[in-house]
């Protein structure tokens, strides 16, 4: 049986811009939430980043089948609020099809060698990590914003779509005085450049 939650718009966020990070990882909870949030009845944020997943769908396993076999079946499909379905990647790829799963708004597709950077500069600066770090020890790394943009391509991205939407709504950008968060001027031709390939 199915359970609904509803939401109220009390006490929410005011429709600032939104722009969410997808890539082929994105599956389950996180598509379902990108998807709806982009979905055509709200349009409420801007994915960036590479299709995701395309799980599309939610399995179930039972060990009723006796011995030591089990069965595998399909309990529910992923819909967006237009009631669009999320596409399975398996059974769009034995049809030929590559529109599985959700696709970005923008899309920057990024090389092995900018993904392993991207992972690096992640790793090190994970809370995690930095939580278990040794302080007698060599101090932990901690990489500035702009470094962070420099090693991820899609996160420079996003933070560009948000940018020029708070222009496009008329707000006005400040210069910030610290010059690690001067990220605008360093990523727009970069960046432009990668949107165009």
């Amino acid at each position: 049986m199915a359970t609904y939650e509803i939401a109220h718009e009390r006490g929410t966020h005011p429709d600032y811009p939104m722009a969410i990070l997808i890539n082929e990882s994105s599956a389950s909870a996180s598509e379902i939430v990108a998807g709806a949030l982009q979905d055509p009845k709200y349009r409420r944020a801007i994915l960036v980043g590479q299709r995701s997943y395309g799980k599309g769908s939610v399995q179930v396993v039972s060990p009723y089948t006796g011995g030591s076999s089990q069965l595998k079946y399909t309990v529910a499909y992923y819909h967006l609020p237009s009631d669009q379905q999320v596409k399975n990647r398996y059974q769009m790829e034995k049809q030929g099809r590559k529109d599985w799963g959700i696709a970005p708004d923008v899309e920057v597709k990024m090389s092995i060698s900018e993904l392993r950077e991207m992972l690096d500069m992640q790793r090190d600066n994970d809370v995690l990590v930095q939580a278990g770090h040794d302080e007698t020890k060599s101090p932990t790394k901690r990489s500035s914003l702009q470094q962070t943009l420099d090693s991820d391509p899609q996160l420079a991205t996003a933070l560009l779509v948000v940018q020029s939407k708070l222009v496009h709504n008329g707000h006005e950008l400040k210069v910030p005085e610290d010059p690690n968060m001067m990220v605008v001027k360093v990523q727009v031709s970069r960046t432009a450049e990668k949107v165009k390939k």
